[in-house]
């Protein structure tokens, strides 16, 4: 069985919307993996602790490869490729710029 898109994502919402009303609650089998705060939208110390954890796994994972052509220059070769040669230096300055007046901007 084959479903479109916007079926999968109208269930995804509905089932979001269930979890964080209560009506569907997290199960303690997920508390402490990253599929709990991803998939479950838990938002716990333990689930919590565990996505930071797989983030960081996933970025020196990316770090050990080569750096893809399209990557560089961008706030992403700096971020999470960990490359500092000058476009993605510089890429990565002017995008921290950018947020910081966006920020400055809404607090006005």
């Amino acid at each position: 069985m084959t479903t479109d898109n916007s079926t999968r994502t109208k269930r995804s919402q509905f089932r979001k919307a269930q979890i964080l009303s209560g009506e569907k609650p997290t199960p303690d089998r997920v508390h402490g993996t990253a599929g709990g705060y991803t998939n479950w939208y838990c938002r716990c110390a333990k689930c919590k602790e565990a996505w930071a954890a797989s983030c960081y796994d996933m970025r020196e994972k990316r770090k050990q490869r080569a750096i893809p052509g399209h990557v560089h220059g961008t706030e992403n070769g700096y971020g999470n490729y960990g490359c500092r040669c000058r476009p993605c230096t510089t890429a990565w300055s002017d995008a921290t710029r950018d947020r910081s007046q966006r920020r400055k901007a809404r607090a006005a």
